[in-house]
């Protein structure tokens, strides 16, 4: 028996699973970090993190699997790579089941006109 994937299946599949691969990767980077996250500060680590946060720590050269730590600096604070594909993840679903939506309409209202239009033809040349 063969799978038969959808039309556009790229844009019902991938959108949603952004956030598990993210959650995956920080899970991963977590994991072989003893429960903690490294961040990389920028200008260093001074007084980051505060001693209430449990989970996040300064990065240093024993931190494990560094480009997946929390690195990327963006308007709330530091994020990994990870916590982009979950935020990417959650922004693109809907437009993306929206495109798919769209992208489907149009193939079918282009197969409906030609349809007609080989069946206009057919007719116009019985008589």
């Amino acid at each position: 028996m063969r799978l038969h994937l959808p039309r556009y299946w790229y844009l019902l599949l991938i959108p949603p699973m952004m956030p598990y691969a993210g959650m995956a990767m920080n899970a991963l980077v977590m994991a072989l970090n003893g429960g903690q996250m490294p961040v990389l500060y920028p200008g260093g680590c001074g007084n980051y993190p505060d001693d209430a946060d449990l989970i996040h720590v300064c990065m240093t050269h024993a931190s494990h699997l560094k480009l997946l730590c929390d690195w990327i600096v963006v308007q709330m604070g530091i994020a990994s790579p990870g916590d982009m594909l979950i935020f990417f993840g959650e922004y693109f679903s809907i437009p993306a089941l929206f495109a798919w939506v769209m992208m489907i309409w149009h193939d079918h209202a282009r197969e409906q006109s030609a349809r007609s239009d080989k069946s206009a033809t057919q007719s116009d040349s019985r008589t």
